[in-house]
């Protein structure tokens, strides 16, 4: 099911399941799996309303992450490919601070072996299961770059075996090693679970793709659904064209488009069709609501990211005293050093804010205004969106397709009204430079924009 932005996805999946239940399905045999304990927890309590033949705990659905679906696997039978039922699970902080004990050990500099990018690049070719585009030889960085990180990654892999430890991308790896290994093991998942749901698709990575194409292999019994146009995720491994190539993977998939939008008035959406339709890589769906046309787009020239912050600042305290909510209103940047310049406005118009890195910490309704970047908002919705810094260089940060989707997904965000910004000139990391508008803002039918 291809299901663009709002159009009800998470509706449609536990629907299906709860239709599965109540047709005699026994909840034991259906899989659900997510990429966030929120998304898991919410699809449960969805089920659970939805189910009329209520499944005790021993037969209910399994619904959970990938990463907590594959960690129950191996405690149950990691011991087959010497991995101990009790071993601990590395979060993003052990694995940087074991990485850069092993660049020090190696005295390996660390200007130039930065432990958070030897993260990134261990953490992606993991998911690749050990798939290397450059087959071991040198790239653009020099002969010596992909020797020695192959060294990091031995010495690190070895420091977690010792410490009886995995982090997150090996909960998949060795998964999808132990059922290749050990095919009477992947037997019985096979037959535990005969109809297999997998959400938000189009974040999958290679390891996921392989997990989950070793489970449905028996029954070729799967749902998936996901949305390419809000693939943001690149940089951390996932691949959006396994969303585009699903028909080859299953020959025998039928594609159900969702276009009708839910959240978003007309003018919204029509912006976001013409800014999406100029992806090359991706299925034609044209986003339409039955709702509201509703107002047009507000956008602001600023001649400073202060100014930018300012605009921002007394727009919100305006739109405060027309009764909105503050919980209803997000400014959502770019990149972590935009927030700054918000902080301090903020701070002087006293208005009460609330900043966001990571999504999974947004779990209480009612904060003041967000502050947070695209990525960390994607999933959620609000009646009043700010999408400042629409410059060259920031937004889009580089002319590829997913710095398109990723605009995509901040209009995309917006219930009732959006306002777009840009400076002319902003001070980053010490440097003060001249903008050029970006090209969003031009790929927007201008009719559909009224300049402050």
């Amino acid at each position: 099911m291809v299901a663009g932005a709002g159009t009800g996805k998470t509706k449609v999946i536990t629907h299906r399941i709860a239709h599965l239940i109540n047709d005699g399905i026994k909840p034991c045999q259906i899989l659900a799996v997510t990429f966030t304990n929120k998304a898991a927890q919410e699809m449960i309590e969805r089920i659970n309303r939805l189910a009329i033949s209520k499944s005790n705990p021993e037969n209910a659905p399994t619904v959970g992450t990938f990463h907590a679906i594959a960690a129950n696997i191996l405690r149950k039978y990691g011991n087959h490919i010497n991995i101990s039922p009790n071993f601990s699970i590395l979060n993003e902080k052990g694995s940087l601070d074991i990485i850069k004990s092993v660049i020090e050990e190696l005295k390996f500099d660390l200007r130039q072996f930065k432990p958070v990018s030897i993260q990134n690049l261990i953490s992606q070719k993991k998911s690749r299961l050990g798939l290397d585009k450059n087959n071991g030889q040198a790239n653009e960085t020099g002969e010596f770059f992909p020797k020695n990180l192959n060294l990091i990654l031995e010495k690190y892999n070895k420091r977690l075996e010792e410490n009886k430890a995995l982090d997150f991308d090996d909960l998949i790896q060795k998964t999808v090693f132990l059922f290749e290994k050990y095919p009477e093991i992947l037997k019985n998942y096979q037959e535990k679970w005969r109809h297999i749901h997998i959400d938000e698709y189009q974040d999958t990575d290679n390891a996921q793709y392989r997990l989950i194409r070793l489970l449905s292999a028996a029954e070729n019994n799967i749902c998936a659904v996901g949305d390419e146009d809000q693939s943001i995720y690149g940089f951390r491994g996932a691949d959006f064209t396994n969303i585009l190539n699903f028909e080859k993977s299953w020959p025998d998939a039928e594609i159900i488009t969702l276009e009708r939008n839910y959240r978003s008035t007309r003018k919204i959406l029509d912006a976001a069709n013409a800014v999406i339709s100029k992806n090359a890589f991706r299925r034609r769906k044209n986003l339409f609501t039955r709702g509201k046309a509703g107002a047009k787009i507000e956008a602001f020239e600023a001649k400073d990211e202060k100014e930018e912050a300012d605009f921002v600042a007394k727009t919100i305290k305006k739109l405060l005293q027309k009764e909105a909510s503050a919980s209803q209103i997000a400014v959502l940047c770019r990149a972590n050093f935009q927030f700054p310049a918000f902080e301090e406005v903020f701070e002087r118009h006293s208005l009460a804010y609330q900043t966001a890195a990571d999504q999974d910490s947004l779990l209480n309704g009612g904060w003041p205004i967000r502050l947070m970047t695209v990525h960390a908002a994607k999933g959620l919705e609000f009646k009043y969106v700010f999408v400042p810094g629409l410059e060259k260089g920031l937004f889009p940060y580089s002319s590829n397709e997913e710095e398109r989707r990723l605009f995509y997904v901040a209009l995309t965000r917006a219930q009732e009204k959006i306002f777009l910004s840009f400076s002319r000139y902003r001070t980053a990391f010490g440097a003060k430079q001249i903008n050029q508008p970006s090209q969003f803002l031009s790929d927007i039918p201008q009719e559909l924009i009224h300049w402050i």
